[in-house]
């Protein structure tokens, strides 16, 4: 409903158009070094299956992999509390990113 009342609703589903009609193709120059997080959530509205952890293994730095409890497409509405624990835990000063020495280069990237 927010979509359409603030006539966003073709930017909000743009992504989803380019992903059916004008797939990626990767390989392995496309890998991304920086630590990443992976979160599945049970109630996911999406048609399309999750991919195996092999496959994203080969193209991102899985730093951290969680099975949420609860949630689906919309998380962060859904249970704010436990996504923002989950956040800090990846990148918070303590976090798995900092212990590798990436959080501060997070925090100081050029905005842009």
């Amino acid at each position: 409903m927010v979509y359409w009342v603030g006539s966003s609703i073709t930017t909000s589903l743009r992504d989803y158009f380019d992903n059916r009609w004008s797939p990626s193709e990767l390989n392995a120059a496309d890998r991304i070094d920086v630590p990443t997080a992976f979160c599945l959530f049970p109630h996911q509205t999406a048609a399309e299956p999750v991919p195996p952890r092999s496959w994203l293994d080969r193209l991102y730095n899985i730093e951290g992999w969680t099975v949420a409890p609860r949630g689906g497409h919309f998380a962060p509405v859904e249970d704010p509390k436990w996504l923002a624990s989950e956040i800090r835990t990846h990148f918070g000063a303590t976090g798995r990113a900092a212990r590798l020495g990436w959080a501060e280069t997070c925090r100081t990237a050029p905005k842009g």
